[in-house]
């Protein structure tokens, strides 16, 4: 069986609690990391002008605390990593999909209504999840 990493875990805290009941059970069944949850002004805007955002601070649901957002890869993760541990290219569309199947089945499982970056049409985001809200 699967299971977070340290930091896969210290991320996941800062998420809703929502979030981390939906991850805590996939991981159980899928191997994946959790890469992202609250992200501050700086990270924002930086993840912004570097294209892995459409929004900027505080307007991503990112900024709350808890993030009402993470970012989830299946590991490994088919992503190639710039120096700031950004990722840059896409390698296994389809694992991302995998993923998606687990997240969304446990989410329907506890009554969570999400949505999933990979489903967006003008902005592809794979590993990003969000509470419909």
């Amino acid at each position: 069986m699967a299971r977070f990493s340290k930091k896969s875990k210290e991320i996941l805290s800062h998420a809703d609690i929502r979030l981390q009941q939906i991850c805590n059970e996939v991981i159980k069944h899928y191997d994946c990391s959790v890469i992202c949850s609250v992200r501050g002004k700086e990270a924002q805007n930086h993840a912004y002008r570097r294209g892995f955002s459409k929004l900027k601070y505080p307007d991503s649901l990112h900024n709350h605390k808890p993030s009402l957002a993470i970012d989830v890869i299946p590991y490994p993760s088919g992503y190639i990593q710039d120096d700031d541990s950004r990722i840059i290219k896409l390698e296994k569309e389809l694992e991302f999909y995998k993923l998606a199947t687990w997240m969304f089945s446990v989410a329907n499982k506890y009554g969570i209504k999400v949505q999933f970056g990979g489903h967006w049409k003008n902005f592809k985001d794979f590993p990003h999840w969000q509470l419909h809200i």
